[in-house]
């Protein structure tokens, strides 16, 4: 989504008199991700236009901008406690991921990470506290 988000498409929504930059984050959000509801999509038409509107319809241009993100680094300042987790950034380009290691299942997010040809390194470090 990060990626999607830096499409030219999204930033050049325009501005919205009296929209808050929060609001319109969201609408960006739900643009990039083609995440609207019937009545989001009636909505955000009027707010920006019959062109943004056909170009939220249309499932290229994210796919070609999707593939060209490649070698991406993750980094956690938590552990990755999951293997989903490794599997879902692999599918986003991911060849790198720095975590601090020690959940329960680092086991299988290592494997996971060989699995793809995704380099993992652990540093021993958690910065993430509750």
């Amino acid at each position: 989504m990060w990626w999607l988000r830096r499409h030219p498409f999204v930033r050049e929504l325009p501005m919205v008199d009296g929209m808050r930059r929060q609001d319109r984050l969201n609408w960006q959000i739900r643009f990039a991700g083609a995440e609207m509801t019937r009545t989001q999509r009636t909505e955000f038409a009027g707010l920006f236009g019959d062109k943004a509107s056909v170009r939220y319809g249309e499932s290229a241009w994210r796919e070609e901008w999707s593939e060209r993100l490649d070698d991406v680094t993750l980094i956690s300042d938590g552990f990755l406690p999951f293997r989903d987790n490794v599997d879902h950034a692999a599918e986003f380009g991911v060849g790198t991921i720095i975590e601090p290691g020690g959940s329960t299942r680092s086991d299988e997010v290592a494997a996971a990470a060989a699995e793809h040809g995704i380099t993992l390194v652990t540093t021993g470090l958690r910065l993430f506290h509750h």
